[in-house]
């Protein structure tokens, strides 16, 4: 049975507490590494303009996001698309979902992640 520890910083001010707290959660998956260690503080931040689908729990990018964003053709008057990507935790862009560009792309995303054996 995987254990799971969440560390809580209240209000992420303050490294002091962030620091403690991580450095306590390095040593538990130091002593267990089959353990899940989460660090949580009560500070928000904006990652994304678009939709969140959920967070990949499985594969290489595990802990990274599904997200959908609204996004404009290049050529002026061409339309828009709604693609899905993998995001970094921070923001950064990592994949667009094969196929998710078009009208149906939802239906496919589904599809894809179990292809790769990855899950949300």
């Amino acid at each position: 049975m995987v254990r799971r520890y969440v560390f809580y910083s209240h209000d992420g001010y303050g490294l002091g507490h962030v620091r403690r707290n991580s450095l306590i959660a390095r040593a538990v998956l130091e002593a267990d590494t089959e353990a899940e260690v989460s660090l949580v503080t009560g500070q928000e931040r904006f990652v994304v303009g678009g939709w969140i689908y959920g967070i990949l729990r499985n594969g290489p990018y595990r802990g990274y996001l599904i997200v959908g964003e609204h996004r404009y053709y290049p050529a002026l008057g061409s339309g828009s698309y709604n693609p899905d990507f993998i995001i970094r935790p921070d923001g950064k862009e990592i994949l667009r979902i094969p196929g998710t560009e078009i009208d149906d792309g939802r239906d496919r995303l589904t599809p894809w992640l179990k292809m790769k054996g990855w899950r949300l």
